[in-house]
């Protein structure tokens, strides 16, 4: 599946206006006025926005294993750095849950870092995050890395250095409610140390991970922040998206609706957005990718490029690259 395209309706969507109408008579006051907007100046890009290290494969390759289930279930990684985190998330108890798809989300980022000594594109991160099914629509990770004797055993040092490790996962479990997840693997010298959060907006499942081409799906949770509305997208083909069918019956904070699939679509992918008290525009709350079952979808492929032009971005380039890419995207789907 071409990720990126399948999900380009669901994010215009979701940052979209479609709620506006709704609600635009209780956020006056919400915007600043027409004068001030138009005394804005354009800003230069800060400075660094091109200075991190990212590296945009053509395919890359998931290991798995990956949670049959869309759910957020406790889970006790064996390893040392899993018994870190633990212990780090227990004293944050309520707050940080240690999930099995947070633990596959850490380990994967942490493959592409090793291989690569590069962060990976945002498409991918995405990928990855859908595909260990992940609860949160808001994922986020950090890392270390240092090097190590060839000969030494890298677990040893991992305790040698657990007061700094400590403080780096305190740093990263701050804020909440969050799911987690850690990884430590080697490659040679190197060292890398990931961790994975996700902002849990919603408690959710369990959801099944597999959905036949034409088949319907019923999901159902709990929204965990104040919320005005709920709603849920599914993909069809390419670039269209179809509004799943809300049970009226339920009312917040609960939600639960039924999504079916079209029948061309060999994999299809949920976006369960919510519209947060007081806020014009949604935020995205999860992403569901759902495949048929005994696909192992583990492999990524990079979208084709929508528009000629350099590879590589610079500021200097950054504004007509957007607009190129952005045309070329709404003329092949028909939207000129």
């Amino acid at each position: 599946m071409n990720f990126a395209r399948r999900i380009l309706p669901a994010l215009l969507a979701v940052y979209g206006l479609a709620p506006c109408a709704a609600r635009a008579e209780n956020l006056e006051g919400a915007f600043p006025p027409r004068e001030q907007l138009e005394n804005l100046t354009p800003a230069e890009l800060p400075p660094a926005l091109f200075a991190l290290r990212v590296h945009d494969p053509e395919t890359w390759t998931l290991e798995g294993p990956f949670p049959e289930r869309v759910e957020a279930k406790a889970f006790r990684d064996p390893s040392t750095a899993g018994a870190l985190l633990a212990e780090a998330a227990k004293r944050r108890e309520g707050i940080v849950l240690p999930t099995e798809a947070m633990h596959c989300v850490a380990r994967e980022l942490g493959r592409f870092l090793l291989a690569h000594n590069a962060q990976p594109t945002a498409g991918l991160r995405r990928f990855i995050a859908a595909r260990c099914r992940a609860t949160s629509g808001e994922v986020g990770f950090a890392y270390v890395g240092f090097q190590v004797p060839e000969k030494a055993d890298a677990e040893a040092v991992l305790q040698q250095r657990s007061d700094q490790i400590e403080s780096f996962l305190s740093a990263q479990l701050a804020g909440g409610p969050l799911t987690a997840g850690v990884w430590f693997g080697r490659q040679g010298e190197r060292v890398v140390m990931t961790v994975a959060r996700g902002t849990r907006r919603v408690r959710i499942g369990p959801v099944p991970g597999s959905l036949r081409p034409g088949g319907s799906i019923e999901i159902a949770g709990e929204v965990l922040e104040s919320t005005e509305r709920v709603s849920a997208l599914m993909n069809r083909g390419a670039f269209g998206y179809q509004a799943c069918r809300p049970d009226r019956s339920v009312t917040l904070p609960r939600f639960a609706f039924t999504c079916d699939g079209e029948a061309s679509d060999r994999s299809h992918l949920i976006t369960v957005q919510l519209q947060p008290t007081g806020r014009l525009l949604a935020i995205k709350a999860l992403d569901l990718l759902l495949i048929p079952d005994g696909d192992t979808h583990a492999v990524y492929r990079r979208p084709e490029s929508a528009a000629e032009g350099p590879a590589e971005v610079t500021p200097e380039t950054a504004a007509q690259k957007t607009a190129e890419v952005v045309n070329a995207l709404r003329a092949r789907a028909g939207l000129e």
